[in-house]
C-alpha cells in the first residue's frame, strides 16, 4: 500500500519471485465517498471488478481507490477548517480565528487516528480484506507518509497472521513539535509492534528508527525507475547554456545564493538561461524581478511529472537545493538528507550543483557519484557554472568522471532485489 515508491518497487518485484497487488489512493477521487452512503458496497464492486481470474494472473496489479469525505467527526471538523488545493493536493489553513481554533482542537483529537489521509483508511481496509478473501497474500508493505497505510496494515495484522513491513520515506516523528514527539513515539511503537521489519531511506534515519521503535531497520534509499528516463547522449546545441531546478525548495535562503550567482554571470556576459518548473513559480518570479533577470530566467507553473522530467532532460545541468546546518535546527537534518530529486537527476544522467551543500549525506552522495559539485557560496557556484560553460562550448556537453556502478545501486530494478530479500526474511 502506498504511492509512487511502492508502485515502482512493485513493477520490478516479480523478477525476484513476488507478485504484487498495489492499493493506492486515486488522486482524482479523494474525498468523494459519502460516509453515510453504502460506500462499502461501492468499494466491493469496484475492487471485485479488478480481481477477476485474468487480472489475478498478472504479475503486478494496481488498484486505485477513492477515500471518504471524512474519516470521523474530528476529521470532518479538521477538513472544514482547511482549504484543499485540488491541483497540488496540499492543504492550507482556512482564514479566521474560529477556524484556527477548530483546526487546533481537531488536530489534537486526531493525534492517534491519523493525518489528513485518515479518510482513506476505511476504504483501503475494506479493499485489502476483499483482496485477501480473493487470493493468498504472503506479506504486506505499508508506505509512510502519509500514515494511512500503517493503520491499515496494523488492523489487518490483528485480524490475520499476515506479516507486514513499514516503509518510511522520512522520519516519522519529524513533523511533530519536540514536546509531542515522545507521545507519538509511544503511539507508533504500539502500531509497529505488529510489524516484522522497518525500512528507511538514509543511513542516519535508519539509526533514528532503531532507537525510536526498537525494531529491525534496513536501508533502502529512494531511487530512480529507469523506465521513466530516456538518456540521449546527443545533446542539442543551444546558443545559451541551460541550467534549471524543479519541485519544492525547503530553504528559501538558497534561492538568493542562486540568483546572486546568476546576476554575476549576467554581468560577465555569460550566455546562461535558467529554468524553473514547479509549485514555487511565484517565488522564482519574485526573485527574477528583484535581481533584474527577466530575460535570463524562465518560470513554469506545475505540470505533469512526465512533462517536467522531459523538460529537465533538455537542460545542460541542474541545481539541487539542500539543507544546511546553519539554516535549520532540525535534529533529523543534522547529517543532511537525500532529496528524492537527486535520484531523478541520476536517472536523467545530468550534472548538478548542490546549493549550498549539507556538509553531510547529500554532499557525500553527490561527490561519490561523480555527477555532483558542492557549491557552498555564490562564488563557488559561479566558478562551477563557468567551467561547465567552457566545457559545453568546447565539446557540446558537460562531462564529469561518473561512477556508473555506484549509480546503479539506486536503480529501482536493483533495489527491488533488496526489498524482495527483506520480504522473504519475514515469512
Amino acid at each position: 500500500m502506498g504511492a509512487q515508491r511502492t508502485y515502482q518497487f512493485a513493477k520490478h518485484l516479480p523478477r525476484f519471485g513476488w507478485k504484487c497487488i498495489v492499493l493506492c489512493c486515486d488522486f482524482k477521487t479523494r474525498y468523494s465517498l459519502d460516509p453515510r452512503s453504502d460506500w462499502k458496497r461501492q468499494v466491493d464492486v469496484a475492487v471485485g471488478s479488478l480481481l477477476g481470474e485474468e487480472q489475478l494472473q498478472q504479475e503486478m496489479l494496481a488498484i486505485p481507490l477513492p477515500s471518504l469525505k471524512y474519516g470521523g467527526l474530528f476529521d470532518k471538523l479538521w477538513h472544514r477548517a482547511v482549504v484543499l488545493d485540488p491541483v497540488r493536493g496540499t492543504f492550507s489553513p482556512r482564514p479566521g480565528v474560529f477556524n484556527g481554533v477548530i483546526r487546533l482542537l481537531a488536530t489534537c483529537f486526531k493525534f492517534f487516528t491519523g493525518d489528513h489521509s485518515e479518510s482513506w483508511q476505511p476504504v483501503a481496509t475494506r479493499a485489502a480484506e476483499h483482496v485477501i478473501h480473493k487470493t493468498k497474500v504472503d506479506a504486506v508493505l505499508a508506505e509512510h507518509g502519509p500514515d494511512a497505510s500503517l493503520y491499515v496494515a496494523h488492523r489487518l495484522a490483528k485480524q490475520l497472521p499476515i506479516p507486514w513491513v513499514a516503509d518510511f520515506r522520512d522520519p516519522a516523528l519529524q513533523a511533530f513539535p519536540p514536546l509531542l514527539r515522545g507521545l507519538m513515539r509511544w503511539h507508533l511503537r504500539r502500531i509497529l509492534k505488529s510489524c516484522r521489519l522497518v525500512i528507511n531511506v538514509n543511513p542516519f534515519w535508519v539509526e533514528c528508527d532503531r532507537a525510536d521503535f526498537n525494531k529491525e531497520v534496513r536501508l533502502i534509499p529512494n531511487g530512480f525507475d529507469e523506465d521513466e528516463f530516456v538518456f540521449n547522449p546527443q545533446v542539442v546545441r543551444n546558443e545559451s547554456f541551460r541550467i534549471g531546478a524543479y519541485g519544492n525548495v525547503s530553504f528559501p535562503g538558497d534561492v538568493d545564493l542562486l540568483f546572486r550567482a546568476l546576476k554575476v554571470l549576467r554581468l560577465r556576459k555569460r550566455a546562461v538561461q535558467f529554468f524553473y518548473f514547479g509549485n514555487l513559480a511565484a517565488l522564482f518570479r519574485r526573485k527574477a524581478n528583484e535581481y533584474g533577470l527577466h530575460e535570463a530566467v524562465h518560470i513554469y507553473d506545475p505540470m505533469p511529472r512526465a512533462e517536467v522530467l522531459a523538460r529537465v532532460g533538455e537542460l545542460n545541468a541542474v541545481v539541487l537545493f539542500s539543507s544546511a546546518p546553519h539554516l535549520n535546527t532540525d535534529p533529523y537534518l543534522m547529517h543532511g538528507y537525500y532529496p528524492a530529486k537527486v535520484f531523478e537527476v541520476f536517472g536523467l544522467r545530468k550534472s548538478f550543483a548542490v546549493v549550498p551543500g549539507d556538509q553531510g549525506l547529500l554532499n557525500e552522495l553527490a561527490l561519490r557519484s561523480g555527477y555532483g559539485v558542492v557549491t557552498e557560496t555564490d562564488t563557488a557556484l559561479v566558478e562551477t557554472i563557468e567551467r561547465w560553460i567552457d566545457q559545453y562550448n568546447e565539446t557540446g556537453r558537460v562531462t564529469l568522471p561518473v561512477d556508473e556502478v555506484f549509480i546503479q545501486q539506486f536503480s529501482r530494478k536493483v533495489q527491488a532485489g533488496d526489498l524482495a530479500k527483506a520480504l522473504f526474511s519475514i515469512l
